[in-house]
């Protein structure tokens, strides 16, 4: 795998991540 596709993995990655525990912060404060 190229360098670049790394990179673009790896922030793909990293915005799931954010994203996932965005959504999980909310359900939780819903409680």
């Amino acid at each position: 795998m190229s360098r670049n596709k790394e990179i673009k993995f790896a922030k793909w990655w990293e915005k799931n991540i954010k994203e996932a525990y965005n959504s999980l912060e909310c359900f939780l404060k819903k409680k």
